[in-house]
């Protein structure tokens, strides 16, 4: 049992050490570390997509705007109905 239990109540060490024994059992032993870099670039991957994905709507709702607020001032001058104030 790992140092960090050894305030724990009794009940609750039996729960890790069960806990610990059937999620380790089955693994090899590096295994583990492998599994959580993976897990690592994993996350690192999808926060950088998750970043160009946010950016490229940010741009999009910026350019659309941009749209919007030329048709307003530019449209009256051609004749386009433009909403009213």
């Amino acid at each position: 049992m790992c140092k960090l239990a050894a305030g724990l109540p009794a009940f609750t060490q039996k729960c890790l050490k069960k806990l610990s024994y059937a999620v380790h059992k089955h693994e090899e032993p590096g295994q583990m570390e492998i599994m959580s870099i993976v897990g690592i670039v994993l996350i690192v991957i999808a926060a950088l997509v998750l970043k160009k994905v946010v950016g490229f709507m940010f741009k999009s709702l910026v350019f659309l705007a941009l749209l919007a607020g030329v048709y307003f001032f530019i449209g009256p001058y051609f004749g386009l109905p433009v909403p009213a104030i």
